[in-house]
């Protein structure tokens, strides 16, 4: 999705979506604010959207890879388009980013330099072959909250004076992630489903499988 304003100030902003969304999730966020200044607008939805996002390609990890792919063509092709519409190339281009969209200001910033200018990398996801990553700590917060394991949380990386936010996360955040994301490196597992008797189940992340690949182990891609 390609934005272009009347008044162009010779920038161009790309964007890559948060979490499984569309191409459009940043429009209030992001975009209208970079067309008012003047900057032409370009986003993707990183080439697969959902909460079944994972099943894009036959290895895990390669849903997540293809986000790099997209961004890399679409930051291409919208410098083309804006030399088509305004008559030369952006002067200066920009990526910008929160949660997934996010890392991926941050893995363009760090494997096409040549693309960007610079980049505004909101909130980013950590998507790291050794760490920290979602899986480096969900696992943890989902077992050592309910527990009331105070120092496991700190150890696993939650910041002291973070402890207000852990309660919500538990309920809306942390295990809707962890079962989201987890089929994309390695096979679902079953999960045991909540009975009347028994808290509710909380998913295990197990160690990615051989086959798996990281996005940052898999860079070149």
């Amino acid at each position: 999705m390609l934005r272009l304003p009347d008044r162009w100030n010779g920038g161009l902003v790309v964007s890559g979506t948060p979490g499984n969304r569309r191409q459009y999730a940043n429009d209030r966020a992001i975009a209208d604010h970079v067309l008012a200044l003047g900057y032409a607008f370009a986003a993707t939805d990183k080439g697969n959207t959902g909460i079944t996002f994972y099943a894009d390609g036959r290895r895990p990890g390669d849903a997540i890879l293809e986000w790099h792919a997209r961004v890399t063509q679409l930051a291409i092709a919208a410098r083309s388009v804006v030399a088509q519409r305004y008559g030369r190339p952006p002067s200066r281009s920009l990526m910008a980013g929160l949660s997934n969209g996010g890392y991926l200001v941050r893995w363009q910033l760090e494997h096409n330099p040549w693309l960007f200018d610079g980049g505004v990398d909101w909130e980013g996801t950590l998507w790291t072959a050794d760490g920290p990553n979602l899986f480096t700590y969900l696992p943890t917060a989902l077992r050592a909250f309910p527990a009331g394991d105070h120092q496991a949380m700190l150890d696993a990386g939650f910041a002291p004076g973070s402890e207000f936010l852990w309660d919500f996360h538990n309920r809306v955040y942390w295990d809707l992630t962890q079962r989201i994301y987890q089929p994309g490196w390695t096979p679902p597992t079953p999960v045991p489903r909540p009975t009347t008797t028994t808290p509710r189940a909380r998913p295990r992340c197990t160690t990615p499988s051989a086959g798996s690949r990281s996005p940052a182990a898999s860079a070149g891609r």
